[in-house]
C-alpha cells in the first residue's frame, strides 16, 4: 500500500468515525431520559464504574436548584485522563437537566453558559481561572508575635 492509499484510507476512516459520532447525536430527542440518553451516546454498553462509552469528560453542576449533568460526546471513545489534548471542536456537550435530555452542541452549551455561568469551553475555563488569579489579593504573613521577656529571672542563655 503507497502513502497516497494510506492517506485515503486514513480520511475515510476519520470520516467514517465522525459519521458514527452524527448518528449518536442524531438519534437524541430532547426529553428523553438521562438514562436512555446514556444508552444512546455509548452504543448500548453499560457504565463501568464513572466511564461511559463514548463519553470524553463529563460533569455535574447543581445552579438555581436546577441538576445539570454535562456529557462530553466523543465519537473515537477518547477519555480525558488518557488523552488530555483533546480540543472542544472535537467533543459535542450533550446537556441534561433534572435527568431530562435538554439539548447538545457547542451552541446550546453557549446558551447554557450565558444562563447560568456553566463553562465546559476549555478557553471560558482557563479565562475564569485567570481573571480569578488577577482579583486575588495577596495574603501578607502574619507579624511575628512578640515573645515577652521577664527580666526579673535570670536566664541562662543571658551572659
Amino acid at each position: 500500500m503507497n502513502s497516497r492509499q494510506r492517506s485515503c484510507l486514513a480520511t475515510a476512516a476519520a470520516l467514517a468515525a465522525a459519521a458514527c459520532g452524527d448518528q449518536h447525536i442524531r438519534a437524541l430527542d430532547e426529553g428523553i431520559s438521562r438514562d436512555s440518553t446514556l444508552r444512546i451516546l455509548a452504543d448500548g454498553v453499560a457504565p463501568r464504574g464513572d466511564t461511559i462509552q463514548n463519553v470524553y469528560n463529563r460533569k455535574r453542576f447543581l445552579v438555581e436548584g436546577r441538576e445539570f449533568d454535562i456529557y462530553m460526546f466523543d465519537a473515537q471513545n477518547r477519555r480525558l485522563w488518557a488523552d488530555p489534548e483533546v480540543e472542544d471542536k472535537e467533543l459535542v456537550p450533550v446537556v441534561v437537566v433534572n435527568g431530562k435530555l435538554e439539548g447538545w452542541g457547542w451552541d446550546h452549551m453557549d446558551d447554557v453558559t450565558s444562563k447560568y455561568g456553566i463553562l465546559m469551553r476549555a478557553r471560558d475555563v482557563a479565562d475564569a481561572a485567570a481573571a480569578a488569579a488577577a482579583k486575588a489579593v495577596p495574603v501578607p504573613p502574619p507579624d511575628p508575635v512578640p515573645v515577652a521577656v521577664d527580666s526579673t529571672k535570670p536566664d541562662s542563655t543571658r551572659k
